[in-house]
């Protein structure tokens, strides 16, 4: 970048997270999609610029907006400078950034198993302590719960089919993790668990499915092979044509690693549901909608007879109204 009617890269979708370093209010910069290689924390000048850049503003609109809102001119250079440690860490629509997605993705595609993004900005060398820390926490989340160690909760009966809860971070709904599990572990003795999680990442097909064993703290949480074949099979589309959400998603990762600490034994069938807002809108009927058929049809095929109840739909599926809630949430 040396001419003021170079046009400005576009910045990939990113999180922004204020954050207060020594006193002073700065912004860490973050994408969600773990294809850049760490955070990188700005000051507010910085977060405009970066706003601008959009593929279509050139370096001399922005001077121009600039000098015209703080009175002072912004040097060519400072720009370069942040443009250049934003494309460094891959956080720029660039032909750098093309290449490292390809061969991130090839990477990933070709792993043996699902590696844990719990901890992609841990400090090197330290990522051991990050994971003993993890067991630690979830520890005393059970307590504080009234359970006892995950692992000593002994199933007393067989009535829990369904569970519902957040896929929150552990620190900040730990206790709710705690608490909903540990119930869940009291009241189920199966053997296979269907993950239905939220995905947020990009997609292209409504489910997404992966037969990529699950890295944990606990250990590998294996995926039920047999299962997610037939599962997949009475899908009007092939789910394993787009895994690559699975990569970064975190909505089935928190409740595997949770499965993980109270039985290890368990199999699961991970499965990232995309977004149904044309359900939501009245777009499309639900009772019509071929995928969401399929799918409320194959699942519980495996899991007994279905029964209609008081509150369910014709199909037998409970009404539910779709939530997302979290304390910070972006949106595209």
């Amino acid at each position: 970048m040396n001419a003021f009617g170079d046009l400005l890269p576009r910045l990939r979708y990113v999180e922004t997270i204020p954050v207060d370093v020594d006193g002073r209010k700065l912004v860490a910069v973050k994408d969600p999609q773990r294809y850049a290689t760490a955070m990188l924390t700005v000051e507010q000048g910085a977060l405009y610029i970066l706003s601008k850049c959009d593929g279509r503003t050139t370096l001399g609109d922005l001077a121009r907006e600039w000098e015209e809102q703080t009175g002072r001119p912004l040097p060519a250079e400072d720009v370069a400078r942040l443009i250049k440690v934003f494309d460094d860490h891959f956080f720029l629509e660039t032909p750098h950034f093309d290449a490292h997605k390809r061969a991130v993705d090839s990477a990933w595609m070709n792993a043996p198993i699902r590696p844990s993004t719990l901890f992609d900005y841990a400090e090197p060398g330290k990522e051991k302590e990050a994971w003993d820390e993890l067991r630690r926490m979830i520890n005393d989340f059970y307590r504080a719960a009234g359970h006892p160690p995950g692992p000593e909760i002994v199933s007393e009966k067989r009535t829990a089919k369904i569970l519902v809860a957040p896929h929150i971070d552990y620190q900040r709904g730990g206790k709710v993790w705690a608490a909903a599990y540990g119930e869940f572990a009291r009241s189920f003795t199966g053997r296979r668990v269907i993950i239905l999680g939220t995905n947020h990442q990009p997609h292209k097909l409504p489910v997404s499915m992966t037969a990529k064993n699950f890295q944990t703290p606990f250990g590998l949480l294996l995926v039920d092979e047999e299962l997610s074949s037939r599962i997949a099979a009475a899908l009007p589309f092939d789910p394993y044509e787009d895994e690559l959400p699975h990569r970064v998603e975190h909505s089935v990762e928190l409740a595997a690693v949770m499965l993980a600490y109270l039985r290890p034994d368990i199999r699961i069938v991970p499965v990232l549901l995309g977004g149904a807002q044309h359900l939501v809108d009245g777009k499309d009927d639900p009772e019509t909608d071929e995928a969401f058929l399929a799918l409320a049809e194959a699942v519980p095929r495996y899991f007994g007879r279905r029964r209609r109840r008081r509150g369910a739909d014709r199909l037998g599926r409970p009404r539910a109204r779709r939530t997302h809630v979290s304390g910070r949430v972006s949106h595209r």
